[in-house]
């Protein structure tokens, strides 16, 4: 049985690298803007440095609060430390990348755990993945709040309407979120009288694992990330020499991960996807409709594209026994 799993671990490490660098391999040739794209780095001046520098290692910052996420919410599971929790994120990363909408990035996060936690780690993942949905809508809800109530920015204005119904939401999704633990338990309980089946049975027993306090922490992480990469999206607009003030920066980065995240996209267009939504949002405020695009195209390199190379190397060197002394757990 361990002879089939260490070859079966081989073959998904293989699979997922060559999947990987050929998705990579068909951007890097398929990209057809190089010379606008290296015109930008002409004259760099130490503040544009600056602003690409803090930009990168708000990257590590971003995965680094998703990493503190991870650890908290497999404890249950395992004693895993923040390294280990970090190499397992940018495994998942990797193996996501070359999936649509990167749906395969909880798969390879859990095969850093063992083997009888990864059913329910793979439950964890997707209940992290909710938390950072959560930050997701939240942002959007609070700049369109914002939009309504300063009408002075330069792209418009919303109806006063909006800022009850956003408040309202607001509340309502933060609410749900919480108490996930609570509605888990009751849903598990029919479920029991129902017979029904046992996958979903495992979902809602995930659920359980977690606590209003613990998905409380786990919200606030996911907002603060929230908060790092679209600090990391202003930086690059800067970058780009794109008079884009904080004010605005807070309304129209979010509705722009916002359109991206709910957008179905398949691999070779994430990024042209990417560059047409912050093209289109950022012409509001700038005629620099090319540098708005290339700055989308900015920002998920360096979130996604380093991450992958990073995540590629931590793959290539994963081992079936890697872990810690095994400790029992609800799924062994």
């Amino acid at each position: 049985m361990s002879n089939w799993t260490d070859r079966n671990l081989k073959w998904i490490k293989l699979v997922v690298m060559v999947a990987a660098y050929g998705y990579l391999a068909w951007l890097l040739i398929t990209f057809d803007e190089y010379d606008r794209f290296a015109e930008s780095f002409c004259d760099l001046t130490p503040q544009r440095w600056l602003l690409l520098s803090c930009a990168i290692g708000g990257m590590l910052l971003n995965w680094g609060l998703e990493s503190v996420k991870w650890k908290l919410l497999v404890a249950p599971l395992e004693d895993m430390s923040f390294g280990r929790a970090f190499k397992s994120v940018f495994v998942g990363i990797t193996v996501g990348f070359f999936t649509p909408n990167r749906i395969g990035e909880p798969a390879g996060r859990v095969l850093t755990l063992r083997e009888g936690n990864r059913v329910s780690g793979f439950l964890l993942v997707i209940i992290g993945a909710l938390g950072q949905m959560l930050a997701n809508i939240v942002y959007p809800l609070a700049a369109l709040i914002l939009l309504a109530i300063s009408p002075s920015l330069r792209f418009g204005e919303i109806s006063d309407w909006w800022i009850p119904v956003g408040i309202v939401l607001l509340v309502a999704f933060i609410w749900l979120f919480l108490s996930m633990p609570s509605w888990s338990e009751s849903l598990s309980a029919k479920l029991r009288e129902n017979r029904l089946k046992k996958y979903l049975q495992k979902a809602l027993d995930a659920c359980r694992l977690t606590n209003s306090r613990q998905l409380l922490q786990i919200g606030f992480y996911s907002i603060l990330r929230y908060g790092v990469y679209t600090l990391q999206y202003y930086w690059i607009v800067r970058f780009f020499d794109i008079d884009l003030q904080l004010a605005e920066a807070f309304v129209l980065i979010p509705l722009n991960y916002l359109l991206v995240s709910v957008t179905p996209s398949i691999s070779f267009s994430e990024m042209a996807v990417r560059a047409s939504y912050a093209a289109a949002l950022l012409q509001s405020v700038t005629d620099n409709t090319l540098g708005a695009a290339l700055a989308g195209i900015m920002v998920w390199i360096i979130n996604y594209i380093l991450p992958m190379l990073i995540g590629s190397f931590f793959l290539a060197t994963l081992k079936k026994k890697q872990h810690d002394d095994p400790q029992p757990t609800e799924d062994q």
